[in-house]
Order: C-alpha cells, then sequence, then structure tokens
C-alpha cells in the first residue's frame, strides 16, 4: 500500500486514514459526511486547492431545529423592516420581516404583484448592518457548533488568512450572513441567486427548510401524483429526478434513501471556466439585441440566471459544464474563490454562510481583485471590500515568524511497515494546532524525497514572496499618494474657485443692497406732493415740512403771508364747533357760515384766514369818519383833541 501524493502540496495522506467520504458530479466534487472529523483537512485541500466544491453531510443532527424557524425568527424580529428582492424582476421592496416571514411556507400570505400573483421575495446578507454575533448571540453559537472544516472556516481558523490581519486595520465583514428566499421551484428558468462570482471562499448551510404550499415533490418514485392530489389552486408535482435535472444518481439515492429534506439546486463551474462562460453570455447578449456598456461584467453585473437550455448549449459550443449539487437540509456547500455559481430554491429555505480566506485559492483572490478595478466607479461590485493585498502581507509575515522560531517536527508513519519521515505538513499547526491535530497530522507525512525542499529553502521561498508582496505593497501605496496628491490638488483648486465665487456673491450681494436703498429713497421722495409747474424751485427739505399751528393775522394788528410749500403740507386742523369773534366786525363774517352740527363742515382755517386778511386790508386802505367808526364800535363820539377836525371831503 502506497501514500496518496497530493499536487502541489508539501505532505502525503495515507489511505487507512482517510475520512469517510463519497464523490459526486462524476468525482469531480467531494462529499464529506462528518464535517467534524479531524481527518477532513488532507482530503478537503486536495479538492479546493484545485478549484473544485466540497459538499458536507448530516450537519443537521447538531442544529437547535426550534432557533431557525420562521416563527422563530418572525417572533424576534417581526417588527424590523427591510430590503427584500423580488427574484423575478429584481425589484427591490421595503417590507417588515413578519409579513415576510408570514408567507415564508403560506402562499396565500404572500405580497402580490400587479397582476395578483404572489411575489418570489429573497432577504439577501441580513443582518445588513450589525455583526451577526453581536445581534443574534444564540443563533450564533449554535452556528459555530456545526460548521465545518473550521480550521479553514471559523473567523479565527488556523489556516483563515484573515484572522492574521491587525486590528489596527478595517477588518473585512467576512460573516456569518443570512440568505433567506421563497421557493422557486415553477419558476425553472429563473434563480434565486443568479450567476455570480464570490472574492473570496465561502461555506453555505441550509439551517432550515420549509415546504412551500404550491410545491410538491414525489421522493419514491419517479411517478407524478395524480391531479386529485393538489388540493391547492397553483400547486405543482413534480419527480425528484425532474426537479433536480441532471443531478447524478449518487445524489438522487442518497436523498431517498435518508430521507433528506430537499431545499436548493446548486450550479457550480469551475474557476477556469471564467472567460468561456463571459463570452457565452456576451454572444447571447448580442444575439438578443443588447450589449453592456463599458465598465460593466455580465458575471460581475450579478443579472443572468444560466437555465438549463442554457447550460446545455454552453456544454455544446464550450465544452463547459457544471456541478449540479442538490442541497438538503443539514447540508454544507463548500465553494471556492472564482467559482461562478448560481442557484435555485426548489422550496423555502433558511441559508447562512460565512466567507474565508484559504491559501489555496489567495490567487484567485487577487485575480478576482484585479477585475473589479476595471468596472466603473458606479458599480456596486467596485470597491475592494477584501484588502487582499494587506491579507496576503501579513498571513506570509505570520508564516515566516513561526518557521524561525518553531522548527517542525520528524514524525514516521507505520501504515503497511513503510517508513516515510519528513516535517510537519504546516509551521503553523506546530505553533497553535487545536487539541485534536495529533490525531489529524498522524496521517499526513512529508516524503523524504530528494526533490522536496530543505527547511532553509522553504524559508529563503518565503522571504522572496514576502519581499513580492512588500514591493507590490509598496506600489499600491506610491499609487495610492499619487492619487491622494491629485485629489488633494482638485481639492484646492476647488476651494479657490469656490472662495472666487464667494467674493463675487458678497459684491453682488452689497451692490443689489445699495440699488434697494436708493430705490427705497426714490420712492419715498416721489410720494412727496408737487409744487407749480412754473415753479423751479427744489423740494423743501424734511426739516421745514412740519405742522404749525394758525395764527389769526387780525389778533397781531398785520397779516402774515405764510410760506407757500408749507401750506401745501400743513394739515389742516378742525375748527371749534363755536365761533369766537373779538368784535362786532366779526359777527356778519359769523353769520355768514352756519354752526358745524346744523349744516355742513366749517371751511378750513387757511380759507378763513386768507378772508379775514382781504377784508381787513381792505377797510384799512379806504379811509372812513370818526363817526362811523364810533358807531360800528358802539362808542360815543368824542373827538379827541390830538386829531385834526375832518375834512369836508
Amino acid at each position: 500500500m502506497h501514500c496518496i501524493s497530493v499536487t502541489n502540496l508539501p505532505f502525503t495522506i495515507c489511505p487507512t486514514d482517510e475520512t469517510p467520504h463519497d464523490l459526486i458530479c462524476n468525482g469531480q466534487v467531494l462529499a464529506l459526511k462528518d464535517g467534524q472529523d479531524p481527518r477532513n483537512t488532507p482530503i478537503f485541500q486536495k479538492f479546493h486547492q484545485k478549484g473544485n466544491a466540497v459538499v458536507v453531510y448530516g450537519l443537521q443532527g447538531g442544529i437547535n431545529s426550534g432557533l431557525w424557524t420562521p416563527e422563530s425568527f418572525s417572533k424576534h424580529f417581526g417588527h424590523e423592516r427591510e430590503r427584500v428582492v423580488n427574484t423575478t424582476t429584481l425589484e427591490v421592496h421595503r417590507i417588515s420581516l413578519k409579513d415576510f416571514f408570514d408567507g415564508f411556507e403560506d402562499v396565500n400570505e404572500r405580497l402580490r404583484n400587479e397582476n395578483g400573483d404572489p411575489m418570489v421575495l429573497k432577504l439577501k446578507d441580513w443582518p445588513t448592518t450589525w455583526d451577526f454575533k453581536e445581534k443574534l448571540p444564540q443563533w450564533y453559537e449554535d452556528f459555530m457548533k456545526v460548521l465545518p472544516m473550521k480550521n479553514y472556516t471559523h473567523r479565527d481558523g488556523l489556516y483563515n488568512i484573515a484572522r492574521y490581519l491587525p486590528n489596527i486595520y478595517c477588518t473585512p465583514d467576512l460573516g456569518p450572513k443570512m440568505y433567506i428566499a421563497y421557493s422557486n421551484a415553477n419558476n425553472p428558468n429563473e434563480g434565486s441567486t443568479v450567476l455570480h462570482i464570490d472574492i473570496s471562499d465561502a461555506v453555505n448551510i441550509i439551517m432550515y427548510v420549509g415546504e412551500s404550499q404550491d410545491v410538491v415533490i414525489n421522493y419514491d418514485d419517479d411517478v407524478k401524483a395524480t391531479n386529485s392530489e393538489s388540493t391547492y389552486l397553483k400547486r405543482k408535482v413534480y419527480t425528484l429526478r425532474e426537479i433536480c435535472e441532471d443531478t447524478d444518481d449518487r445524489q438522487l439515492d442518497r436523498i431517498r434513501r435518508d430521507r433528506c429534506k430537499l431545499g436548493a439546486l446548486w450550479h457550480i463551474f469551475h474557476p477556469n471556466d471564467i472567460d468561456k462562460i463571459r463570452h457565452f453570455i456576451h454572444k447571447v447578449l448580442n444575439e438578443n439585441g443588447q450589449t453592456l456598456p463599458t465598465g460593466h461584467d455580465p458575471i460581475h453585473d450579478q443579472a443572468m440566471y444560466l437555465d438549463k437550455d442554457m447550460r446545455k448549449r454552453l456544454f455544446q459550443e464550450y465544452g463547459v459544464k457544471g456541478w449540479p449539487i442538490a442541497q438538503c437540509e443539514g447540508d454544507a456547500v463548500m465553494i471556492p474563490a472564482g467559482a461562478p455559481h448560481q442557484v435555485r430554491n426548489l422550496q423555502s429555505c433558511i441559508k447562512i454562510a460565512e466567507d474565508f480566506v484559504s491559501p489555496e485559492r489567495v490567487s484567485f483572490c487577487l485575480k478576482h481583485t484585479q477585475e473589479i478595478r476595471h468596472l466603473s466607479k458606479n458599480h456596486l461590485n467596485q470597491e475592494d471590500k477584501l484588502q487582499i493585498k494587506n491579507l496576503l502581507y501579513h498571513g506570509v509575515k505570520e508564516c515566516v515568524s513561526v518557521l524561525r522560531n518553531h522548527p517542525p517536527a520528524k514524525e514516521v508513519c507505520t501504515c503497511s511497515g513503510a517508513a516515510h519521515s519528513g516535517a510537519a505538513h504546516s509551521a503553523p499547526a506546530a505553533h497553535s494546532a487545536p487539541a485534536h491535530s495529533n490525531t489529524a497530522n498522524a496521517s499526513i507525512q512529508v516524503s523524504n524525497t530528494p526533490g522536496r525542499d530543505s527547511k532553509d529553502s522553504a524559508i529563503e521561498r518565503l522571504k522572496a514572496e514576502l519581499e513580492a508582496v512588500k514591493m507590490a505593497h509598496a506600489a499600491d501605496k506610491k499609487t495610492f499618494k499619487d492619487l491622494l496628491d491629485t485629489q488633494q490638488a482638485e481639492y484646492l483648486q476647488a476651494k479657490r474657485y469656490y472662495d472666487v465665487e464667494k467674493r463675487a456673491n458678497t459684491s453682488l450681494k452689497s451692490e443689489v443692497t445699495r440699488l434697494m436703498k436708493l430705490q427705497e429713497q426714490t420712492s419715498s421722495s416721489q410720494r412727496l406732493p408737487q409744487t407749480s409747474s412754473s415753479s423751479s424751485q427744489p423740494i423743501p427739505s424734511l426739516m421745514k415740512v412740519v405742522p404749525i399751528p394758525y395764527t389769526n393775522p387780525m389778533e397781531h394788528g398785520r397779516s402774515q403771508q405764510a410760506d407757500p410749500h408749507i401750506q401745501e403740507l400743513r394739515k389742516p386742523e378742525p375748527r371749534h364747533p363755536t365761533m369766537r369773534s373779538s368784535d362786532s366786525r366779526h359777527s356778519s363774517d359769523a353769520s355768514k357760515h352756519p354752526h358745524p352740527r346744523t349744516s355742513e363742515i366749517p371751511p378750513p382755517p387757511e380759507s378763513r384766514q386768507r378772508s379775514s386778511s382781504a377784508s381787513s386790508a381792505e377797510k384799512r386802505k379806504r379811509p372812513i369818519k370818526l363817526s362811523q367808526y364810533n358807531e360800528m364800535t358802539g362808542k360815543a363820539s368824542k373827538q379827541p383833541t390830538t386829531h385834526p377836525p375832518p375834512s369836508s371831503e
């Protein structure tokens, strides 16, 4: 018996210590039967480094099923409102989680579209803004119990490069996240998750499968149920082979034998077929008269699902065939980085996924990062959220430190009497491997062949890789600095433009204020009364435009001529009801003006002043005799001695 050599890995696998597993999809996909077996690591690495998918069965035994039901989520989080996607139209709606989970299995409780048909909704990346461990601590602990391949998939896993990123960096959000979607079995041309590529490795587990009312799957045989068994108006009955499409017999036999609850159908493609798939999608779009704009990618846009006819055509024209995987409740599907994949829910499923960065697939993470840099700035996946170069730099630095401080130990394998000596398969394992790693290391040995690199050469190789990473990091740093300088120059130029515009606005504002004041002064001057058109005198100042009290010129013994401008602007004073006269000369004038209570309002003082002044002047100009004066005044006729005798004239 000989040990199995694993390509591109410095260790071998002893057949007698292999974990129980199965091979599906024509031997291209590894199916592990015990996710917690420590012997899974070597054979998992064999398939994972080649870019092949891995499936882990039998995790439902360790799941607390009561936590993962739709009733449980509706009870604890039904009051929250989240964004859900209509998988048919890709429209986004914001609804309460209670409404979403009420229609999880009951089709009658689902939201309806404009035609009255129930919508197929999906809750993606939930919780979106919270760490799963903080928001759902009970669910997190239950998920961690059944998580397979913890040395890779756990956030603190030994082979998870993301673990070695220092805390001073913004840690990438690798999950876990939940993906909850309704059944999409009645729409074979549409997927619950369209074709896309993940930037890192991922593991996806179905925690709960809800049997939708509109779908019936016959697990017993390949004969459809009769129509009498259909109690729902739009219920459709499928055979297991029909609904699983081109799934191989090994998977179907296992579902029938173990009475598994079928949940979803996956199609995973090899990472080396990305360019062929991309060219095929471009060809299909051109045939339909559609073209992608610049800065977009047919896979990264996540806008197409390859149905059965398109997959058949892809195989016929390009020789590309994916791996159809039937995922049941408690099954975990591990997708390598760079592998295009799509999912269609055959029943309503509650899934949870965790991302990780493995050393075997880090090159595809770098390739994917370079691809998304060519996308448009407004693209959804344009941002480098993984920080793969920082992860790689600190991961290699940790490996060099471990090799220097902890030399690998030599072990001997005694299977079939053949001795194999060498170093442990991984330096980090000697540094901080879990307690069960001794059992795992017993089956993993380094072959003592002449072509094997020694410890010093391995250290030198890692140093060279570290230097290469440092150079790449320095180049990126320089590029970032140049970009920062450019942005700073653009900011300063924009600031100068802003200052100039601000000064212009201030000047304009002051000018507008001055013009408004001038307009107010002009309008106020126009409201003043105008003098006669023949007068060329200027308008008197406001100091002169004040009312003055009325003075009777007869009382002062002389006629006073008031300023014509002041008379024009003077407000008339109301006349006293009773007319006062100092002598009998005013009695005739008073009789001419009746009392204001009995007739109309008396004339204003100005007119009375003018009339009195005129009559007095006329009387002073006309000479009268002393006797006449006495008669007018009512005095006795007494000729003064000082006056000359009156003339005969």
